[in-house]
């Protein structure tokens, strides 16, 4: 449908600060590096971050791994921190350092998992650094009141956390914590998951292109255009989600 980059606007250099956009690999199906380089040919400049969630073999995650570094996007871990937690740090620690050894970038993992003490979280997050990684906590905005998420947040960037990815179904009771936690945290020390075209149209339409997004891959040339201007009229605030 869309070829090259012949329809993307002016982007800033990469890494960018604000204004990314991150990918899964598909979860629900695998793929191999050949699909990747293709999805990366037409969209790799837009493209700053890649997720993998699914399992497979360490030689076809180093070849796409280096494929994405290739194209100057960075690469996160997954689902898999949280199945790693119940066996303890040392099981994490391993994790971690097998994660550096493969050529990932960024350590994900859920906060809000009943395998290990929140408390634990932050002990995490400095182990993830000191091995020169970066830590990418999520969090679940309609698990937790208000308070309890930004305090979270913060005592998170506090730890040294890069970037907090939010899951959110994007109600009304949510809209005010996502203004909050902007508030408090900055714009480009968050990263909003949307699962859907009509809730990255809602981020863009209310915090402008800078905001940073976790989509799905078939979805980048559609937030692409929404960056430049060049998608639907925008929603007022609260306007149904339909």
């Amino acid at each position: 449908m869309f070829g090259g980059d012949v329809f993307f606007m002016d982007r800033a250099e990469k890494p960018r600060i604000t204004g990314r956009t991150e990918i899964r690999s598909p979860y629900h199906s695998f793929f191999g590096s050949r699909y990747l380089e293709q999805i990366l040919e037409s969209s790799g400049s837009s493209i700053d971050g890649l997720q993998f969630s699914n399992l497979m073999s360490r030689s076809l995650l180093r070849d796409m791994i280096e494929l994405a570094h290739r194209h100057g996007i960075y690469v996160s871990s997954g689902g898999w921190g949280e199945d790693v937690l119940g066996g303890g740090r040392k099981s994490f620690k391993q994790y971690v350092q097998d994660c550096k050894d493969l050529g990932f970038d960024m350590i994900e993992f859920d906060v809000l998992c009943d395998k290990i003490a929140k408390d634990d979280f932050l002990y995490l997050t400095r182990m993830i650094k000191n091995e020169g990684l970066k830590a990418k906590p999520g969090l679940f905005l309609f698990e937790e009141d208000a308070k309890t998420i930004i305090e979270t947040a913060e005592n998170f960037i506090g730890a040294g956390a890069d970037v907090i990815r939010l899951e959110s179904d994007l109600d009304i009771l949510t809209t005010d914590v996502i203004a909050k936690l902007i508030e408090r945290v900055g714009l480009d020390r968050l990263i909003f998951q949307a699962r859907e075209p009509k809730v990255f149209e809602w981020f863009i339409t209310n915090y402008g292109r800078q905001v940073n997004l976790f989509v799905d891959h078939s979805h980048v040339p559609q937030l692409e255009c929404l960056r430049a201007g060049k998608g639907r009229r925008p929603r007022p605030l609260f306007a149904p989600l339909l």
